[in-house]
């Protein structure tokens, strides 16, 4: 997915690790999706307020893994975002 549409719906948006992203959508529901490359996001989750901090950890380490399955190598410390 895009990822000028991943952010788009999102009323709060935040990068707490390199590479994985949290967008909050106006129905309080939070999408979590791993950045591929600087435009391009898999959105992998979604979670309610609290329990986000579980979704976080469980994705955090599998980031590397996600991009290296679909492929990708991305360079993020680069990108303007």
């Amino acid at each position: 997915m895009d990822k000028k549409d991943f952010m788009s719906n999102g009323i709060f948006d935040k990068e707490p690790y390199e590479g994985l992203l949290i967008s909050a959508r106006p129905d309080g529901k939070l999408d979590i999706g791993i950045q591929l490359t600087e435009d391009k996001v898999l959105k992998v989750d979604e979670a309610y307020g609290e329990e986000v901090r579980d979704k976080i950890a469980h994705w955090t380490p599998q980031i590397l893994a996600i991009q290296r399955q679909w492929g990708e190598n991305p360079d993020l410390q680069n990108y303007d975002g």
